[in-house]
């Protein structure tokens, strides 16, 4: 829906059908899981090609919003405090910054640069990190997960690990809020954590890297 790695599926499925995209909600799965999820249902026809319809599924099915002439682009679930949001801000995270995710679990698993021990098998392994150890301004830099990674090994999982930049996350560990810090280390990470790589080639913009984690870890943005 949103990131820079699926845009090209994004293009694919506005070709070639139609897109309904369903918002279930964070409790839909509880108490086995407390993960916002959506259901993404995909009608391969001409006749429908660009066109996306947004539902929200709380009550019952309500439509929320259709695109006859969609291509692809990010898609959001906008409100009219969001929509305000966009109108006061003059940048918008996609323009600045590459958005980019942590490897899933099973890659996690299956890499053949991962260790699994409840210890660091050695002095130049670091921790793998996940939603955990991110709190609000805050980066908790202990082995949470049990994974391990050489240090000469990081950027063969991303080539962005060992770079100093900002994540994100989901924020369901903390209240339901979004969770950013700048990672100053530059740790590899996995799970729904997010990771933001300036466009340093595209324009340059007066923002500072704490200004950015102050604006996404604010009230505001969280409601």
């Amino acid at each position: 829906m949103i990131l820079d790695e699926f845009k090209k599926l994004r293009r694919f499925l506005a070709r070639e059908g139609g897109t309904a995209i369903i918002y279930l909600w964070p409790d839909v799965f509880k108490p086995e899981a407390d993960v916002a999820c959506v259901i993404l249902n995909f009608f391969k026809s001409q006749n429908l090609s660009q066109r996306v319809e947004l539902f929200d599924y709380r009550k019952g099915l309500k439509l929320i919003k259709a695109t006859p002439h969609w291509e692809g682009e990010v898609i959001t679930f906008q409100k009219d405090y969001t929509r305000k949001l966009e109108e006061i801000c003059k940048y918008r995270l996609k323009d600045i910054y590459e958005v980019r995710i942590s490897p899933r679990t099973p890659e996690i698993r299956n890499s053949p640069f991962i260790i699994k021990s409840p210890l660091p098998p050695s002095g130049d392994f670091l921790p793998i990190l996940d939603g955990r150890n991110l709190k609000r301004y805050k980066i908790i830099y202990e082995n949470l997960t049990g994974y391990w990674i050489r240090k000469e090994d990081v950027k063969r999982l991303r080539y962005f690990f060992g770079i100093p930049h900002i994540v994100v996350g989901s924020g369901f560990r903390e209240s339901g809020k979004v969770a950013s810090a700048l990672d100053y280390k530059g740790y590899p990470w996995m799970g729904d954590v997010y990771h933001l790589l300036p466009r340093t080639n595209l324009f340059s913009h007066n923002l500072g890297e704490e200004m950015v984690v102050e604006y996404l870890d604010s009230e505001a943005l969280s409601r």
